[in-house]
């Protein structure tokens, strides 16, 4: 949450707008999700693997992906002469979305 990283002090809100495409066959998961995900004043396209339900009145969706935080401008601890304080670019991020039919 840090200045360093999301800047949530400034950014307090990621927003990710999203279209979702059926699989078929694939054991990662039912869809594919894809859309702008917004981390700070940055916003990129990302498309992953999804498990969705479809109910009569609501939605179900969870998934695991990672992003680069490079891509949306978080830089720090990223330079590999840091050693063992080198921080990773890639982030997991874990998505459990629950929509209702309203």
């Amino acid at each position: 949450m840090s200045e360093d990283f999301f800047k949530s002090s400034q950014y307090g809100t990621a927003k990710f707008e999203i279209t979702c495409e059926a699989l078929n066959n694939d054991p990662a998961g039912t869809h594919k999700l894809s859309g702008n995900l917004t981390l700070r004043d940055s916003t990129q396209n990302v498309s992953f693997p999804a498990k969705v339900t479809l109910g009569e009145n609501d939605l179900n969706a969870t998934a695991e992906f990672v992003i680069d935080r490079t891509k949306w401008g978080m830089f720090y601890g990223n330079d590999k002469s840091l050693g063992d304080k080198f921080i990773y670019p890639e982030v997991k991020i874990m998505l459990n979305l629950k929509a209702n039919k309203g």
